[in-house]
C-alpha cells in the first residue's frame, strides 16, 4: 500500500508489495524452502506444518509492525486489518492494547 504524504511524497507502508530486489529474493528465498520442505516430506502431505509456517510469519509481520516508529494508530489499524480482517474481534483488540502500550513505552 503506496500512500501520498503531505509534502506530495510516496511512502510505502510495510504491507506494500516489495519492490527492492533483495527483498524480493528473501521472500522467493523462504517460498522456495517451505516448497521443499514439503516436497521432502516423501509423498506424504503435512498441512498442519505449511498453516503453523504461514502463521509463525504472520505473526512475525504483526510484530514488526508494532515495533514501527512514527507510526500512526490510524496506519497501524489499517495495516493491522490486512493481518486480522474482524476488527471487532479479540485478537484485533489485544493486538492494538499491544501497540498503544509499546507507543507509550518506547514511541
Amino acid at each position: 500500500m503506496e500512500t501520498n504524504g503531505t509534502d506530495g511524497t510516496r511512502r510505502v507502508t510495510a504491507m506494500s508489495k516489495v519492490n527492492d530486489p533483495d527483498e524480493a529474493k528473501v521472500q522467493a528465498d523462504t517460498d522456495l524452502r517451505d516448497v521443499m520442505a514439503e516436497e521432502t516430506s516423501r509423498g506424504t502431505k503435512r498441512p498442519k506444518k505449511v498453516r503453523s509456517l504461514e502463521e509463525t510469519r504472520r505473526l512475525t509481520n504483526t510484530a514488526r509492525l508494532v515495533r514501527r516508529k512514527g507510526y500512526t494508530e490510524e496506519e497501524f489499524i489499517s495495516d493491522l486489518s490486512e493481518f486480522v480482517p474482524d476488527t471487532a474481534s479479540p485478537e484485533f483488540r489485544k493486538l492494538l492494547k499491544i501497540w498503544r502500550e509499546f507507543q507509550r513505552r518506547f514511541g
